[in-house]
């Protein structure tokens, strides 16, 4: 594991690893969530938008930024989050 962040809810953690895997748990049961796999390089930086209003995930390796949409929250704030 290279990086990890705590939703701001402090309901999740998200986690990141030289095998280029960007991993979502669940804090209370320890349970994998969601799981993506980043191309080209490992996982540098995560981290949640502080926003309790949007549900996303920013991710860093050496060439790329990625954002995720992980809809773990109610549907009202993946649609608010997808606008």
């Amino acid at each position: 594991m290279r990086s990890i962040s705590v939703s701001p809810c402090g309901t999740y953690l998200a986690s990141g690893d030289e095998d280029h895997n960007v991993v979502i748990w669940q804090v209370k049961t320890a349970r994998i969530v969601r799981k993506y796999k980043v191309e080209n390089a490992v996982v540098d930086c995560i981290e949640w938008s502080p926003s309790k209003k949007r549900c996303m995930l920013a991710v860093t390796n050496e060439e790329f930024v990625y954002v995720f949409q992980p809809k773990l929250y109610s549907k009202a704030l993946s649609e608010e989050t997808a606008h």
